[in-house]
């Protein structure tokens, strides 16, 4: 392999977190100089300009404060060393940048949201789990120096959402599963603690802004339906509930605009970011418009001020860039370009979405990567493919751009990534099937696909690999164990190998969550075995490479270590690499590029020999 070319398609900025607009700037996280930072840029484009350095530690997410906000405490950071995720509070030090930390507990954690600064700029509302490691207590810290000052929850997972418009109350969130969660009041001056979203079954409940009314709040909910609308909630009567906008598909964002009375919301629309608008009183919604001249991508964040939304994009044959897209004039474009490469569009491949059906008659899509037109030439014949599986499982491939795909396709090796059960995007029981039933029947979707690839013309059903990360590397494994004959390699980045020390293994936040997604390891150590991929090393016979983060706290690397040294002792192929300054991803540059590049060379080496 040439590793010049690898690097041209890999060579990029990467972002991280939100995307705040405020005031004429852009406020976001980007790796500009080789490591996620916050930078800042003019709304109307411009140069960026640097506002951290961190070095070991990784910024996340960026928070504007008010103008009231005390001086240097305007703009916070949350960023966390080596991708522990044990996120520190950071104020940025004035207009020129520079960090002071505010408050920091040692193998703990801190989560903000975007809304977390009271209005009068002095009170932060954060959860964080110092009280004790299973549980994110939700807290009110003063802005002046991060110290908490009231703790408003114990026990539970709760998560900031906002203040109220006065800065007496603040709305916060528990967490019940990824599918399903409750908003609580909590008033600052005595009056009791109320819920604020009584249902029946599960839901999802997102706060956005609160209306001018300062009763009624805006927010992405999926209760009562599959898809993810946009509804209003008044506070003081919760059963008031009125739906906004429903459609079949999930809602990713929305914004209000009372001065001119405009509704702006992104809807994923079969993986896509479709940006649409319409007029909306508080009462009634006119009619809806598709924004025009909207790109084909992912957003991955977003933010309005006035008539101008901005957005970071991910396009399937362009990295991300920030864009900005008049409201008035419906019209937009990029306000960056962090391509550094020199590859073209025209050289990348635009995938495809191909639909297929699992054993049990469930339909489900995904993206099919053809060789681009002006790619270098493949090999003669039949080509070797890649089974690409997301992680999460309660995630979604969707058409965003990936140097890995691009650079595969470019020399001769389809890639097919799908959705199987238990992916988001298709609704609440789509996603739903994957609970309790991890190596069930989403591997019946996988191998459907596998079939389907297998009877390509172009493709070699001896050349097929298996390749994922988090989930999709415990999926990977799972399938080179329990159909030894149909993969030519498997590579997992980071993903579990046997469920039961997967489990226990977790952060301890996450704890009371595992019995209903995954399993019990007291009562059903059994069951969760029967579906790790540790119970299937003696039948593996392809080359595997398996990739750990020594600072992982999801998946710690120890849960790597015990499948290779099992591989290792039986004689079986496998190569391993531990990367001790990571976490469950990369967050410096030089190593995501080393692991990347490690995993493309295998699988050229083991699915192209001699070429």
């Amino acid at each position: 392999m040439v590793q010049q070319a690898w690097q041209r398609y890999f060579a990029h900025r990467r972002y991280q977190g939100n995307l705040v607009a405020s005031e004429g700037w852009l406020y976001f996280i980007c790796d500009l100089n080789g490591r996620y930072n916050a930078w800042k840029l003019p709304c109307d484009g411009g140069w960026p300009r640097q506002l951290t350095d961190f070095g070991d530690q990784a910024a996340r997410l960026v928070v504007k404060g008010p103008s009231t906000a005390p001086p240097n405490r305007r703009l916070l950071v949350l960023a966390d060393p080596s991708g522990s995720e044990a996120f520190g509070l950071h104020a940025v030090l004035g207009e020129l940048g520079g960090t002071e930390p505010l408050w920091t507990c040692a193998g703990r954690r801190i989560l903000l949201s975007p809304e977390s600064v009271s209005p009068d700029g002095r009170w932060i509302l954060a959860s964080a789990n110092d009280r004790t490691p299973g549980d994110f207590d939700l807290v009110v810290l003063a802005l002046a120096d991060g110290q908490p000052v009231r703790r408003l929850t114990e026990a539970g997972y709760w998560q900031p959402a906002l203040w109220a418009r006065e800065g007496r109350a603040a709305v916060g969130a528990v967490a019940h599963s990824n599918a399903h969660n409750d908003l609580y009041w909590f008033s600052l001056e005595g009056a009791p603690t109320r819920h604020l979203t009584p249902h029946e079954g599960e839901a999802i409940f997102n706060p956005l802004q609160w209306l001018p009314d300062g009763r009624r709040l805006l927010l992405l909910s999926n209760r009562g339906r599959e898809f993810i609308g946009l509804g209003v909630l008044d506070v003081e009567d919760p059963q008031a509930w009125q739906w906004v906008v429903q459609v079949d598909g999930d809602l990713e964002w929305a914004s209000y605009d009372p001065l001119r009375r405009r509704l702006t919301w992104i809807v994923n629309q079969a993986g896509a970011s479709r940006l649409w608008t319409a007029e909306w009183d508080g009462e009634r919604l006119g009619e809806a418009w598709p924004a025009a001249g909207w790109p084909l991508g992912v957003v991955t964040a977003v933010d309005a001020e006035g008539e101008q939304v901005f957005a970071v994009i991910s396009r399937p044959t362009h990295p991300p860039e920030i864009w900005r897209y008049d409201l008035a004039n419906q019209t937009g474009g990029p306000l960056t370009e962090g391509r550094f490469g020199g590859i073209g569009e025209s050289a990348m491949s635009s995938p495809r979405l191909i639909h297929w059906q699992s054993n049990d008659g469930l339909a489900f899509s995904g993206w099919d990567y053809p060789p681009p037109t002006e790619a270098s030439p493949a090999s003669p014949g039949r080509a070797p493919a890649v089974l690409v599986i997301h992680g999460g499982p309660e995630a979604q491939e969707r058409p965003w751009y990936s140097g890995f795909y691009q650079y595969l396709v470019h020399r001769g090796i389809r890639v097919v990534a799908p959705n199987v059960r238990g992916s988001t995007g298709f609704g609440r029981r789509f996603q739903k099937l994957i609970y309790h039933d991890w190596g069930g029947r989403e591997v019946e979707d996988l191998m459907a696909v596998v079939d389907w690839l297998a009877r390509q013309p172009g493709v070699d059903p001896q050349r097929i690999a298996v390749f994922g990360a988090s989930y999709g590397g415990y999926a990977s494994l799972l399938l080179a164990g329990r159909f030894p004959d149909r993969f030519a390699a498997a590579v997992d980045l980071m993903g579990p190998t046997d469920l039961v020390t997967f489990v226990q293994r977790v952060p301890p936040s996450w704890r009371r969550f595992m019995a209903a997604l995954i399993g019990d390891p007291g009562t059903e150590a059994e069951f969760l075995r029967s579906r790790s991929p540790i119970a299937y090393v003696d039948a593996i016979r392809c080359p595997l490479l398996v990739i750990a983060g020594g600072q992982d706290p999801r998946v710690p690397p120890e849960e790597s270590e015990q499948l290779v040294e099992r591989l290792r002792a039986a004689g079986k192929p496998v190569e391993y690499h531990r990367f001790e300054d990571e976490g469950h991803g990369f967050v410096r540059r030089e190593n995501q590029m080393q692991a990347w590049l490690l995993v493309a060379d295998f699988l050229e080496r083991v699915l192209k020999p001699g070429e």
